[in-house]
């Protein structure tokens, strides 16, 4: 058995806390909550690599970012995408054959669940309404 299957996410150490995220992305992109759904947009952070889908301060992002939430335990919550790890973790659902705990392949995220390739650095004045690229429930 493995660790994220033995243990609650307060229980983690940080090394194994930091392992549960796939690198997708997607919890970097804005999200517009309306009713019992969010809109998804394409856009994202400005710190947010088109190109890798990743952080590019990670870091420093909340001395750059204000807005950046830092995840915690407690903060875990239906506001993170329906396939992020640490959700699944939380409601105690398997990961995704997909994550790289799961295949030994980091890369594997890319192949269709991470925003490399075509999320957009938001701007200011950009809206995100022209930017919307579908929605979940939740």
């Amino acid at each position: 058995m493995t660790f994220w299957m033995q243990k609650s996410l307060a229980e983690m150490t940080q090394t194994e806390w930091e392992s549960l995220c796939d690198g997708c992305g997607r919890c970097c992109t804005v999200r517009l909550k309306r009713a019992n759904f969010r809109l998804l947009t394409r856009l994202g952070c400005p710190l947010l690599s088109p190109d890798t889908g990743r952080c590019m301060d990670y870091a420093n992002r909340k001395e750059r970012m204000s807005h950046c939430n830092t995840l915690t335990p407690e903060s875990v919550g239906n506001w993170l995408p329906n396939t992020c790890a640490y959700r699944l973790v939380k409601e105690g659902r398997s990961l995704p054959e997909w994550h790289h705990l799961m295949c030994g392949d980091r890369e594997r995220v890319h192949e269709g669940h991470s925003v490399r390739g075509w999320v957009v650095p938001m701007e200011p004045g950009m809206d995100p309404i022209k930017n919307l690229v579908g929605y979940e429930e939740g």
